[in-house]
């Protein structure tokens, strides 16, 4: 590969070589420069999710939630909120739990051990806004008649989670969803090529509502 014509940026991770090394001389060679940390709309915030397994779309949107309050919780789904919804999980709890706590501006990982009970974990954490991404958003689909049941439920529960976080002062932002990788896009391929079928959970769609009846569990790690 020719490096000769390439413009070197920040955190570049493609070049090898006498290039890598002239990128790395200068960068030593600069003094850093200070910068004036810009005040935050809000203290801090609180981002769920299973992150099983954990991708790069996590890590950026974990990136941008801390971008917006001086301090960020994650919770993390233990294993049994996962089995209740989603069926046996990939990575066990405490290495989810580990490999969000690494990340840049997590300020604290935590267990979540109730789906549905977000706005008690914001009053006694403090949290003043809860992070959530934009598939969660009924404006988000072109086409509400084309929504699939787990996407309407799914619409539907976070409506429920604004509406009470809003009623106690707590904002709710949406993150933007990544359409070139997912949890279910990553199991699906390492399903694919292990032979297995994945087996299903609960699937609660809306509460009190049991959408898989008679599945059979076929898949376990």
């Amino acid at each position: 590969m020719d490096f000769s014509s390439l413009k070197l940026k920040e955190k570049e991770y493609r070049l090898t070589g006498v290039e890598a090394r002239k990128y790395l001389d200068e960068k030593a060679g600069k003094p850093a420069q200070a910068e004036t940390p810009q005040p935050k709309r809000w203290q801090r915030g609180l981002l769920t999710g299973a992150f099983d397994p954990f991708h790069v779309a996590h890590a950026k949107a974990i990136d941008k939630a801390s971008s917006l309050c001086e301090q960020l919780i994650v919770a993390v789904s233990t294993d049994e909120v996962i089995r209740h919804y989603k069926g046996e999980p990939f990575q066990p709890f405490q290495q989810r739990l580990e490999t969000v706590s690494y990340c840049k501006g997590v300020t604290l990982a935590i267990p979540q051990d109730d789906l549905y009970e977000k706005l008690e974990m914001c009053e006694a954490l403090g949290v003043d806004v809860l992070f959530s991404c934009e598939e969660y958003q009924r404006s988000y689909y072109e086409d509400e008649s084309a929504m699939t049941p787990k996407e309407i439920a799914g619409v539907e529960r976070w409506e429920k989670f604004e509406a009470e976080a809003n009623a106690h002062g707590i904002d709710v932002v949406y993150l933007p969803r990544s359409q070139e990788i997912s949890s279910s896009i990553l199991k699906a391929r390492m399903l694919e090529r292990s032979g297995y079928q994945e087996q299903q959970g609960i699937m609660l769609y809306s509460e009190g509502e049991d959408y898989s009846a008679g599945t059979e569990a076929t898949f376990s790690l």
